[in-house]
């Protein structure tokens, strides 16, 4: 659990910020 399947682009405010998503789909940034 928690491991780092991919890399997802979460777009909030005025910037586009990189998370990265657990297996779960969750965010761990």
């Amino acid at each position: 659990m928690g491991e780092v399947m991919r890399i997802g682009i979460d777009v909030g405010g005025t910037f586009t910020d990189i998370v990265l998503i657990d297996d779960k789909g969750k965010r761990i940034h």
